[in-house]
């Protein structure tokens, strides 16, 4: 007679002869039965550590899945691959690889703490949370949302660059620093397995020194993350296509997935890899299994926000309607800013032309950059839109096909399909495909160059193109460095919040802001979180001082600077100030109070 136990461990034994004959069946299930187990802990306790870890155990699980009978690397593969890096041609490739990301993080990382001379409240807002998940005092998921339903994983990653960085507007705006200059190799390895290596060149070569593209690494939101993305999930299917991998295909899924937890337009990366992956199917160069993968593993990924989202349905949809065009509210604005009357199909028109001049000489028209500054300069707009051309002459090779679909699709889901356009957060995406549009063109320039004329007629190209690269770097650093520190609006903030940083051991404050400005604005609350702020509606609301170990400073905004009269007949004996812009415009007054003056004054 058999004992209990005996029939266990029967089954495990035929289990485990099962799963050594189908490995990636029994990773597959592996991971999904992980993935199950995680979203059942995440849904009864949304700050469970486990379900964390067995959310990450379950995307390493398929990871190994896709790997089985692929990874295999020996000492004769690493001498390989050793001896072909220090051949002459690859190590030199590297250098100018390494110097132009050099180039690229020095222009994004240089005088970080007090440029650009602006900070959003976005920023501050994202940062308080950021801080408050640092300091233990945010009780908050990874898979959830919060300020402007925006997903909370972001604020994570915010948090582990203050903590290597500082709990400053540095650390808070490293990680897009980081991200923004990791878009410039990826760039590179896109172009160079489509197109070689003097397309990767000239590609990276205009996203490292782009004004746009600086700019947005240098602020703490989430959109520079997205676009990044976007390019590593073409990268990752354009590798997989060359090499036959499903590993590569299962990355692909995962970083298209989990792009899900940062911008809302990130939503179009999943889109961009989807119809890139049906293109590799129809060239029988993805298999049956590869989709699944792809599949599977952006599911994986999203799983834990999908079921945030199935339990709080209504800020999803709320935000949708808000951007999105034909919501009835955005018709009506649409509109209005045509100057009149018009059929959907007009409203589509104008907003794709609109779109469309953002890649010729139209400006941001979003609140973090600057309207009336064009984002692309003259040399960059003509290398795309020639290079746009050639690639729609024969859309149906892999490489233009790739940058066509990512293109296209950024545009419309970011831009023509959205209000306010041209918007530079939403057409993020699409911005690394101008430029490797500019790098095809000038590779088959060179090409058609190298067989139609003399090798003289190449020395004379390679000429205009150093000329070309000198006036694009210098049209965009002027730019950003000149012409946007003149011009860069919304310099209140920052540059208040630091004054009353520099105050608050010594001060409390009173602000006279409102309606226009509260003590409660981001980038007060993030910069200054020490300072006592207190919002003076009625400037009669903040005359009963008291005398104590700190003194008062009033800071008074513009529209609310007749007040001041009546502060300084209660309290003559105080200190007049002011702020100004690079204009000489003025930002706010001060009026300070010392600890000693308001003693005197009650005694």
């Amino acid at each position: 007679m058999k004992s209990p136990v005996e029939p266990k461990r029967d089954a495990l034994i035929i289990f485990w002869q099962w799963a050594r004959r189908h490995p990636l069946a029994a990773w597959l299930a592996l991971a999904l039965i992980i993935n199950a187990g995680g979203l059942c802990l995440l849904r009864n306790n949304p700050l469970s550590s486990w379900a964390v870890t067995l959310w990450l155990g379950s995307l390493v699980a398929l990871v190994v899945a896709s790997s089985v009978g692929e990874v295999s690397i020996s000492s004769l593969h690493v001498r390989a691959w050793a001896r072909r890096f220090w051949s002459g041609p690859v190590v030199l490739e590297f250098l100018a690889i390494f110097a132009i990301t050099l180039l690229g993080f020095t222009l994004r990382v240089t005088a970080l703490d007090h440029y650009p001379p602006m900070m959003h409240g976005d920023e501050g807002e994202m940062g308080i949370l950021a801080l408050g998940i640092l300091n233990g005092t945010q009780p908050l998921s990874p898979f959830s949302t919060a300020f402007l339903s925006h997903p909370t994983m972001f604020y994570f990653w915010q948090a582990l660059s203050m903590a290597f960085f500082g709990r400053n507007e540095v650390g808070l705006r490293m990680l897009s620093v980081i991200t923004g200059v990791l878009s410039i190799p990826l760039l590179y390895l896109l172009m160079r397995l489509g197109f070689g290596r003097l397309a990767g060149l000239v590609s990276v070569f205009l996203l490292a020194v782009s004004h746009l593209h600086i700019h947005y690494s240098r602020l703490a939101i989430n959109n520079i993350q997205s676009s990044t993305a976007a390019l590593l999930v073409v990268l990752l299917l354009a590798a997989a296509r060359a090499k036959g991998s499903s590993l590569l295909y299962t990355l692909a899924g995962l970083t298209a997935g989990y792009s899900i937890y940062f911008y809302f337009g990130s939503r179009a990366i999943p889109l961009i890899g989807g119809v890139l992956l049906i293109f590799l199917w129809r060239e029988r160069r993805a298999e049956g299994k590869d989709l699944l993968l792809f599949a599977l593993a952006g599911w994986l990924a999203i799983s834990p926000l999908l079921l945030h989202y199935v339990e709080h349905l209504s800020p999803l949809l709320e935000r949708m309607q808000e951007v999105y065009l034909f919501s009835p509210r955005n018709i009506q604005h649409t509109l209005g800013q045509m100057g009149g009357e018009g059929s959907r199909l007009d409203i589509l028109r104008w907003q794709l032309l609109r779109n469309l001049r953002f890649f010729l000489d139209y400006g941001d028209a979003s609140a973090f950059y600057l309207r009336d500054l064009p984002v692309f300069d003259l040399g960059t707009v003509l290398l795309f839109w020639v290079g746009m051309g050639l690639a729609l002459a024969k859309p149906f090779r892999f490489g233009h096909a790739a940058l066509l679909v990512w293109f296209w699709i950024a545009l419309t889901l970011g831009g023509v399909l959205t209000n306010d356009a041209p918007n530079a957060p939403r057409l993020l995406m699409a911005v690394p495909a101008v430029f490797a549009f500019g790098g095809l063109f000038v590779a088959r320039l060179f090409s058609l160059c190298e067989r139609l004329f003399r090798p003289t007629s190449q020395i004379l190209l390679a000429s205009f193109l150093l000329l070309l690269g000198v006036f694009v770097f210098k049209v965009n650093y002027d730019r950003y460095f000149v012409e946007y520190a003149q011009k860069a609006p919304g310099m209140i903030f920052l540059t208040m919040a630091r004054e009353m940083r520099r105050e608050s051991r010594g001060y409390r404050i009173y602000l006279l802001g409102a309606p226009h400005l509260y003590a409660g604005h981001g980038v007060l609350r993030f910069i200054a979180p020490d300072a006592e702020k207190v919002d003076c509606l009625e400037v009669e609301d903040c005359l009963s001082l008291q005398p104590g170990d700190k003194g008062v400073i009033f800071f008074i905004v513009p529209q609310r600077l007749e007040e001041l009269k009546i502060i300084r007949a209660r309290y003559p004996q105080g200190e007049y100030g002011e702020a100004y812009d690079n204009y000489g415009r003025l930002l706010y007054a001060t009026y300070r109070l010392p600890p000693e003056s308001l003693a005197h004054l009650e005694g």
